[in-house]
């Protein structure tokens, strides 16, 4: 496969990822959404159910109020995480993955943010706050880019051990 086809071929999948995510987030929202607030849909209690809340604010309802800032943060963030990670993402597909997750939950939320000015809510597990898919893909996206990047700063770097023992190799 030429580098320009397997640089198309990873831009399709990143996009199809993000907007798959997207979807998905929008018609479980809409499912949510066609029943009253704060109600109740699935208990299992007392550790999960499934139940509508808006969240006016961001992650852990911080920021409430901050719709237009929030919004503007969902836009920004997967447009700087592309433009990082771009290299990776194109030549690695973990990072596409993560990335792609990372994007396409901000994209979730922020088409909340457009259409209803608050993002909808809904999983809740024990005493943790009320989240949804795309708070999860978010969060999943985001460790796996942390482990993938503290996973390539462990791994020994051949080039500098190969060079290093060709220079201690002359030195001796």
């Amino acid at each position: 496969m030429s580098e320009k086809t397997k640089i198309k071929s990873y831009t399709f999948i990143f996009i199809g990822f993000i907007c798959f995510i997207a979807i998905v987030d929008y018609y479980v929202k809409c499912f949510v959404k066609s029943f009253p607030i704060n109600f109740t849909i699935y208990s299992l209690d007392p550790f999960f159910s499934i139940t509508y809340v808006r969240n006016y604010g961001g992650a852990f309802s911080i920021l409430q109020g901050q719709n237009v800032f929030l919004a503007f943060m969902c836009f920004l963030v997967p447009i700087i995480l592309f433009v990082v990670m771009r290299k990776r993402i194109y030549y690695d597909f973990k990072y596409l993955v993560a990335c792609a997750m990372i994007s396409g939950g901000a994209g979730g939320n922020l088409i909340d943010r457009l259409i209803y000015g608050y993002v909808v809510d809904y999983i809740s597990v024990g005493t943790f706050p009320v989240f949804n898919i795309s708070d999860s893909f978010i969060t999943v996206g985001a460790v796996l880019l942390g482990v993938l990047i503290l996973l390539e700063k462990d791994a020994p770097d051949d080039s500098k051990s190969s060079t290093s023992k060709e220079e201690g190799a002359k030195n001796a």
